[in-house]
Order: structure tokens, then C-alpha cells, then sequence
């Protein structure tokens, strides 16, 4: 689950998207009027005229859901995650609205909420994304709803920017990375992918601190796309691609023909076939014996057994 969170001062444009927006419905509401449009619009602006001073009045929170978990996803079950979403947040004693959409993919409700609550105080909204974050993930392990994993899942379609460009540069390095043996090679990667990079400096020094990556007209420090795309954890990766590939050139071949063992094998043979030839053993029982095999038991018995023979015939 996934929590969006954003605040505004105007309730009328806001509650009109909510609840026009085709194949929306509602599902929980408290301390509004909901016999019309204007009621229910007029219910927020009231209670929040409470508190003049207050600038942006207006909670506007969407829930958003795995398709995953669609199936699961009834009504009453996504209104009990969404009223269990606003106590930990501590968005209660207010008016608010819980109404959910179908026009996507993924399952989501839209929550209006007043932040001025029914005493006239406004609600704290210190920590709030921290709070969403933590809350939503709790939430998600609790009712054992799917997690992504990382960055993998995203649709790059329906990122706005300039997220949608984050996540190609993200894509870009995280493709590139198990590869890349210099920061040349790597510059020239992404340069084939309209993605230029470049080094931040201490002061006037040429210690580099950190870098930069940037794609049209959006530029992104690379530990703000992803905490391994730092200067130093790159500089890491390329060491250690090198290190592995040095490793693997420098593996032991196999033993050639020529090894003491070949060498040892062949010396046999030799001698077998010199000793066969001096008593006169036929040709096919020389190369069946000459056939080496040090790894079957069996020929070696019946080289055995055709020795023996041999030596039979020699004494008759």
C-alpha cells in the first residue's frame, strides 16, 4: 500500500474531482452533509472558516493498492484499512470523505479530510510523510498485502515527471553497473542513452564528492536516485568488476596432454606395446589393450585378462 499526501486551501475543485470522477463511489464519510454536491462542499468550508488563520485547510490523501490484491480488495475491507490509515495518522475528530475510484489498474480511494478539526484546532502535520511512510508499511505487514520489490514494479507510463525521467536513469545505471570497468566506458553508456554525467567538486579542489546525472532538462544526484548510484559505491563497483574479471582470466587451465599424468599414461602404453609386439599378439587385441581408461575398472581387468593369455600362449 502506498500513501499519497497533499494539502491545499480550496475544498470545492477538490471534492468535485472526487467524487464526478466516472465510476467513483462512496464508501465512508463523517460529519458531512451528502444530499447534494453544494451541502457537502459547504460542510467542509464551515468548519474550516473555525480557523481564519489556517492556510491550507484542505487533507487530500489517495491509498493505493497492488493489483495484486485486488481480489481481496472489497469495499468493506479497503474502508477498514482506510479508517485504520487516518488513526495512525491522527486525522481524526474531523470531517472527512473516503471515496473510491476504478479508473485504474490498481485498486485506490481518495480521502478529503478537514484540517481544522471539530474543535476549531487544526490538525499537526509535522513528520507527516514519515509518518505515511512508516504507516503504510506497517499496514501493508499487518494485512500481508503485496510489497513490491525496489523499483522493479513501476509503470514508467504512468509516472509524471520529473519522475518518469528519474526512474529511466535509475533503469539506465542499475542495467549498466554488473558491467562498467571505468568511468569512461560508463560515461559513454549512458551518453548512447541521451544521459550525461558529471563530477561534483570540493571548493576549487579536484576531489571529486559526488556526481550528477542529468537527462534533458532534469539533473539528479545519484544518491538521490538510488543509494548505490554514489560516487564512491560506483568507484567500488568498477573495482570490483575488474577484480572478477581478472580473476576469471587467471583461472588454471585444464591438464594439457603433456601433463605428468599423460606423460606417466603414455610411458605405459609404451610398454605394454612393446612387450605385445615381442610375443606376437594380433592387432585388434593390441589396440583393445592400448585403449586407456583409467577411470573404468573393468577394461583394465580384461587388459589383465588378455596379458595373462598372452603369456599362456607364449609358454605353450
Amino acid at each position: 500500500m502506498i500513501g499519497k499526501i497533499i494539502q491545499g486551501k480550496y475544498f470545492a475543485g477538490l471534492i468535485k474531482y472526487v467524487t464526478a470522477k466516472e465510476g467513483a463511489y462512496l464508501l465512508d464519510s463523517e460529519g458531512v452533509l451528502l444530499q447534494s454536491l453544494p451541502g457537502l462542499i459547504r460542510s467542509f468550508e464551515t468548519q474550516s472558516r473555525m480557523r481564519p488563520s489556517l492556510s491550507n485547510k484542505v487533507g487530500h490523501i489517495s491509498l493505493n493498492f497492488s493489483p495484486r490484491d485486488k481480489d481481496r480488495m472489497t469495499d468493506e475491507y479497503m474502508t477498514g484499512i482506510a479508517r485504520e490509515y487516518l488513526q495512525g495518522m491522527g486525522i481524526t475528530d474531523t470531517q472527512y470523505l473516503i471515496v473510491r475510484h476504478t479508473d485504474r489498474e490498481h485498486p485506490h480511494c481518495h480521502i478529503v479530510f478537514n484540517r481544522v478539526n471539530n474543535t476549531g484546532q487544526p490538525l499537526k502535520d509535522s513528520n507527516n510523510f514519515r509518518k505515511n511512510r512508516d504507516i503504510c508499511k506497517g499496514i501493508t505487514l499487518t494485512h500481508k498485502l503485496y510489497m513490491p520489490q525496489g523499483k522493479e514494479n513501476i509503470k514508467i507510463d504512468h509516472l509524471r515527471e520529473p519522475y518518469r525521467t528519474k526512474h529511466e536513469i535509475w533503469q539506465a545505471v542499475k542495467e549498466a553497473l554488473p558491467h562498467i570497468r571505468s568511468w569512461e566506458k560508463f560515461n559513454e553508456y549512458l551518453y548512447d542513452r541521451n544521459i550525461t554525467l558529471s563530477f561534483k567538486y570540493k571548493g576549487t579542489t579536484q576531489e571529486i564528492q559526488g556526481i550528477i546525472f542529468t537527462k534533458g532538462k532534469y539533473s539528479f544526484k545519484g544518491s538521490a536516485i538510488d543509494r548505490r548510484f554514489s560516487y564512491a559505491k560506483i568507484t567500488w563497483q568498477i573495482k570490483r568488476n575488474n577484480s572478477l574479471v581478472q580473476k576469471a582470466s587467471t583461472k588454471q587451465t585444464p591438464q594439457s596432454s603433456t601433463s605428468p599424468a599423460n606423460i606417466n599414461q603414455n610411458k605405459i602404453a609404451s610398454n605394454i606395446a612393446n612387450y605385445l609386439n615381442s610375443i606376437g599378439t594380433g592387432t585388434s587385441q593390441r589396440n583393445k589393450l592400448l585403449k586407456w581408461d583409467d577411470e573404468r575398472d573393468e577394461e583394465e581387468e580384461e587388459i589383465e585378462e588378455l596379458l595373462n593369455s598372452s603369456k599362456r600362449k607364449l609358454k605353450l
